[in-house]
């Protein structure tokens, strides 16, 4: 047995502002394997509670995050799989984090197949925050001939727009870069917007804040809202309130000024407004969105939200 310090690796994943969810799965699912090496092996008992630890404490990491949701609910049900029939747990769990991690490596580039057969010729695309999955979507658009700009914006607090834009530079795609306030004012110069996510829900598409204002305008102009995502980041539930906002401070230090700051990082946009999903298994459009989350079911150790 390894003496793995994964705590450690969790806190850097949960202090993570500047990773995209699909760089972030790969780590959590990477922890999970080596965290493997370190179940204590004096009894079941001790070794299942040790894993649900581990499954716990990563899906808390970032509540937001859906596909962290994913992966702890994997391994869970593998470690109960494992008790019932007698087989290896070790090898059980690793093998859920490599399948795990095998999903996201090869997602990005079946997302970008199925992107590229909505996108017209020579388009403008934009875009919020940032995104490896839009990246990569975008990049095989490029590659065809079918992206002619992107236009993005900040991503205050934290600025991740500058990261995305620097990201669409180095894949040789023009970029007009904007203030998040000014960037819905600008879609009719796009063709449709297309953005990625941390979690769709029942309720709707939990991403950066700025979402919906986007989403509102670009229904009112009749531009298309495209959502590019990962199936592990779809979820049965809501992902409360309390979970999309982040330390204030980062907003403005108001230590002595009499106010309240609100640090909403994460926003949810209604069902309604998104005309296509787009997984790595296909193109989902807006009316037949409600129904994939008809057959799924939450794990009851990670449903106490």
């Amino acid at each position: 047995m390894s003496d793995y310090d994964w705590r450690k690796d969790i806190d850097q994943l949960a202090a993570d502002t500047i990773s995209g969810s699909h760089t972030l799965c790969l780590k959590a699912a990477e922890i999970v394997a080596r965290a493997v090496d370190s179940i204590p092996g004096t009894s079941g008992e001790e070794s299942g509670e040790y894993i649900r630890k581990l499954a716990i404490t990563i899906e808390r990491a970032k509540p937001a995050m859906a596909g962290l949701y994913t992966l702890a609910a994997g391994v869970i049900q593998a470690l109960e799989d494992a008790e019932g029939d007698g087989i290896n747990a070790q090898a059980v769990l690793r093998q859920v984090a490599m399948e795990f991690r095998g999903r996201l490596l090869s997602s990005n580039d079946r997302i970008a197949f199925h992107t590229r057969s909505i996108i017209p010729e020579r388009a403008c695309i934009a875009t919020l925050s940032h995104s490896g999955t839009v990246l990569a979507a975008l990049t095989h658009a490029k590659g065809h001939g079918k992206i002619r700009r992107v236009l993005i914006s900040e991503g205050r607090p934290a600025f991740e727009g500058q990261i995305a834009a620097g990201e669409f530079i180095e894949a040789n795609i023009t970029v007009t870069f904007v203030a998040d306030a000014a960037l819905p004012g600008l879609l009719d110069q796009c063709d449709m917007v297309i953005l990625g996510g941390d979690a769709l829900c029942p309720t709707g598409l939990v991403n950066k804040a700025g979402t919906f204002p986007l989403a509102l305008m670009a229904e009112r102009i009749g531009k298309p809202f495209v959502v590019c995502i990962g199936s592990e980041k779809i979820i049965p539930f809501n992902i409360p309130e309390h979970y999309l906002r982040e330390d204030s401070e980062a907003l403005w230090d108001a230590k002595k000024i009499s106010m309240n700051v609100l640090n909403r990082i994460f926003e949810y946009t209604p069902l309604e407004l998104i005309d296509h999903v787009i997984t790595e298994d296909g193109i989902t459009s807006g009316a037949e969105i409600p129904y994939i989350f008809a057959k799924m079911k939450i794990n009851p150790y990670l449903a106490n939200r």
